[in-house]
């Protein structure tokens, strides 16, 4: 008897001790979460460290299990699918976080999202320096664009933002200048640059082939990057910036 007692008071103890590290082991997660989760947003969406992150947590079992209640970011500056961007406000619910690749720091850290809104402005100078490092290889030397008239947009309103471009081609060691107007619009949840005229001087060059060649390279504006439901839904000038406003379909 007295050696049944021992050995079940060594079971006892053992499945006590076991309980004691798995809580310890949970409250140790859990404030490794609260503590990583905000820097690895800010990697995640490409944020400086001065970008202010506010997460709402649930109770212990959902952050656990990685739900987490609200994200709230706002930044000054973040690059969004390649373009630098200036004064992001975002604001999201119901998120789904992979806490493996938040230990691991691997992306992606945020799996899926409920409702989701956002908004920023971007600088007509940067969309002009992104359009001229996508074509930079294939002789697109120089880019300048004017806004032409203060105006907003929306999917259901088509006339955009109208813009004229100025641009410099190289072409076996000449140079074209072309100058074009155009639009940017809102189209399937995204903003693009639509081509209307086309005026070019330097040596003889098909219209076409400049346009393709003009419009191949024309940065797209869009924020899957972010939340991959989210669609622009508005969009409007404010001095040289382009001012978007974006949420969940």
């Amino acid at each position: 008897m007295g050696c049944l007692r021992r050995l079940l008071q060594f079971f006892v103890s053992l499945v006590i001790l076991l309980l004691l590290l798995l809580i310890g082991g949970y409250f140790l997660l859990y404030n490794f979460i609260q503590n990583e989760l905000p820097d690895e947003v800010r990697r995640h969406f490409m944020l400086p460290p001065s970008a202010d992150v506010n997460i709402q947590y649930g109770n212990l079992l959902d952050t656990l299990n990685g739900r987490v209640r609200i994200i709230d970011i706002s930044s000054k500056e973040a690059v969004i699918e390649g373009l630098r961007i200036e004064n992001l406000e975002f604001h999201s619910e119901n998120i789904k976080v992979n806490l493996l690749n938040v230990i691991f720091r691997k992306p992606p850290i945020v799996e899926s999202a409920g409702e989701s809104n956002v908004a920023f402005r971007v600088a007509v100078e940067e969309i002009a320096n992104a359009w001229l490092k996508r074509g930079a290889k294939f002789g697109l030397r120089n880019i300048s664009i004017s806004l032409r008239k203060i105006s907003s947009a929306t999917e259901e309103e088509s006339s955009g933002i109208d813009a004229k471009v100025d641009a410099k081609v190289e072409f076996f060691g000449k140079s074209v200048e072309v100058s074009f107007d155009g639009k940017f619009t809102l189209k399937d949840g995204e903003i693009l640059f639509n081509l209307l005229k086309t005026d070019g001087t330097g040596f003889e060059l098909k219209s076409e082939l400049l346009d393709k060649l003009i419009l191949r390279f024309a940065p797209k504006i869009k924020v899957n990057q972010l939340d991959k439901n989210l669609v622009i839904t508005k969009f409007s000038i404010e001095g040289n910036y382009i001012v978007i406003e974006a949420e969940t379909e």
